[in-house]
């Protein structure tokens, strides 16, 4: 059997070493013993910071209706530039069987 590819992980191969041991139930290592005395004095120099008072709502609440104004109004500039873009496609996706037609029209039958 061959395989193709290169073997191993990737970006999208599965978690990495630190997630696989944290859902294997193991320990967080520490810090290492030759790096303790440099974490402490870092810590020492630390602020103490206040638990963050924080609410969660898994709906938000919306106070104004959405409507397809209020998603356009304070981008009126790039919905313009769209619909430049919209019509310059559209006005070439149609050309492109006409321009056919005047070539075989005007210049494949008139030299048969």
């Amino acid at each position: 059997m061959v395989m193709m590819g290169a073997p191993g992980g990737g970006a999208f191969a599965g978690p990495s070493a630190t997630q696989s041991s944290a859902s294997a139930g193991l320990p967080f290592a520490g810090v290492p013993s030759e790096m303790e005395q440099g974490a402490s004095r870092i810590l020492a120099n630390e602020p103490q910071h206040p638990e963050p008072v924080l609410s969660f709502r898994r709906i938000a609440e919306r106070t104004t209706r959405l409507t397809l104004r209020s998603l356009f109004e304070n981008r009126l500039g790039a919905a313009l530039w769209g619909l430049v873009l919209l019509a310059i496609e559209t006005v070439t996706a149609l050309l492109g069987p006409v321009l056919t037609q005047q070539g075989i029209d005007n210049g494949v039958m008139q030299s048969n």
